[in-house]
């Protein structure tokens, strides 16, 4: 299936999930969309998924007047959009990204190949700071400073499997700052199995990432995998190269 036919099948898949009330049910926050509003979760869903890159009330006209006729979209003020956006459950947004990641893989039999061998993936990961708001705080953390015990913030972790030789993201984490890269490392290998696409793929670490345990994780089902080490260790001292 070519790159446009595969695009039109994931957004079919979303606009079916879209016409599921027990879909919408599932991401929707206590107490949020239960009345008939100007705004409907499907509408917000909708425009969320457009990508506003300017400011809400100018984007959200642009799509008015763009989906007009299939959406039916009212006149709104920017404040009721920042509002009803808060209702949905961003989970929601992981799902459909989940769901297209998916698609790609079960539709995409011919793959580019390092060397003609080998689908090469990359895991890496880094700390950004969170927007503020009681909503990242109570999620994130609270952070402070001892010179200015008044000022507080939020740091995250964002951790990435990206398909080098695909050109695609292909899962991505972000939790609270003290979770270690390595464990985030492991839930990329776990989604790398469900989508059964380990075998002939070689994955690349940064420093930081060996142990044991991630060691096993990738041989045990056949796929190599690249870990930057310490000068000091020799690959003879590592689990299963005893000589």
């Amino acid at each position: 299936m070519d790159r446009k036919l595969l695009c039109q099948s994931i957004l079919i898949s979303v606009k079916k999930k879209l016409e599921s009330e027990d879909f919408l049910n599932e991401f929707r926050e206590p107490n949020r969309f239960v009345r008939k509003r100007i705004l409907s979760m499907k509408d917000v869903i909708n425009f969320l998924i457009f990508h506003p890159k300017k400011t809400l009330d100018a984007i959200w006209e642009s799509f008015r007047k763009k989906f007009k006729i299939q959406l039916n979209l009212p006149v709104v003020s920017r404040q009721a959009i920042s509002s009803a956006r808060t209702g949905i459950k961003p989970e929601l947004f992981k799902d459909f990204f989940d769901l297209a990641v998916t698609r790609y893989y079960a539709h995409t039999k011919k793959r580019e190949k390092w060397m003609g061998r080998y689908h090469l993936f990359a895991i890496d990961g880094s700390d950004f700071e969170a927007p503020s708001s009681e909503g990242t705080f109570e999620e994130f953390g609270k952070n402070s400073d001892k010179k200015r015990p008044d000022l507080f913030w939020s740091m995250a972790k964002v951790s990435i499997l990206y398909a080098l030789t695909d050109d695609i993201i292909v899962d991505t984490i972000i939790d609270k700052q003290k979770k270690h890269e390595r464990d985030l490392a492991m839930q990329h290998l776990a989604r790398m199995s469900d989508l059964a696409i380990q075998s002939d793929s070689v994955v690349i670490f940064d420093r930081g990432y060996y142990s044991a345990d991630m060691f096993s994780e990738c041989h045990t089902p056949g796929c190599p995998c690249l870990l930057r080490l310490r000068p000091c260790m020799n690959f003879c001292q590592l689990p299963g190269h005893d000589v």
